[in-house]
């Protein structure tokens, strides 16, 4: 059945994932996290449909995702420092619907859109720390309408994003955020984008050079009255 799986999946090695897909075949539904690093290459060996979840994908040498055919995400879904991994998908656009938690881009140098992903309809947060290719609004475009459900907002040591302008295909109108924190862009001027936002409750803006001291009115004014 579909529920023919372990609690968690680690996979470093290819002979990892083999062992893992001969024990549990029909491994549809997992109930908590796929973590894939290292040398674990061959995704089409799984039948994942949904991950409930954390999914992981870190410390891997792979130029594209084509192989992955998970739909939904009940946890966050992290890619960590893939050096080779592009924007450029062979077969079109990825199943993945949804990302209950966090999605968060880290450490990848080549990739410039989220192309891949024209699918995904919501996520539960969003992460970008130390990406030097996304930095506009154009390489979020595929997320035009994408709703931003909370969580947190972590934008991090990325040098050429200027504007969050970037974050204007999501949608996030009236949505109170657990944290918003951005840090270390030193071409960083204008943060306006995130007026629409309800509430923060934990804002930190710190080491962005460009920015003005009073760059939101709302925000001045809560700072000016607690």
């Amino acid at each position: 059945t579909g529920n023919d799986c372990p609690q968690n999946i680690t996979v470093t090695t290819n002979q990892d994932i083999i062992d893992i897909t001969t024990a549990y075949p029909n491994c549809v539904d997992l109930p908590g996290n796929l973590t894939v690093t290292d040398d674990a290459t061959q995704l089409f060996r799984f039948s994942l449909k949904n991950v409930a979840g954390n999914v992981v994908f870190q410390n891997l040498n792979y130029s594209d995702f084509d192989q992955l055919e998970i739909e939904t995400i009940g946890g966050n879904f992290e890619i960590i420092s893939l050096p080779n991994l592009i924007s450029t998908f062979a077969n079109g656009p990825l199943p993945l619907q949804s990302v209950g938690g966090t999605f968060r881009m880290q450490n990848l140098q080549s990739v410039e859109n989220v192309a891949a992903f024209q699918n995904v309809t919501s996520i539960g947060g969003f992460w970008i720390i130390a990406c030097d290719q996304l930095n506009e609004a154009d390489d979020f475009s595929a997320w035009d309408g994408t709703v931003l459900t909370g969580g947190r907002i972590i934008l991090d040591s990325n040098p050429a994003i200027e504007s969050l302008d970037l974050l204007s295909p999501l949608e996030f109108n009236g949505v109170t955020f657990d944290r918003i924190q951005l840090l270390a862009m030193p071409l960083l001027e204008d943060i306006s984008t995130l007026e629409i936002a309800a509430a923060v409750d934990t804002l930190i803006i710190a080491a962005n050079p460009n920015l003005a001291d009073c760059a939101i009115a709302p925000i001045c004014a809560a700072i000016a009255n607690p």
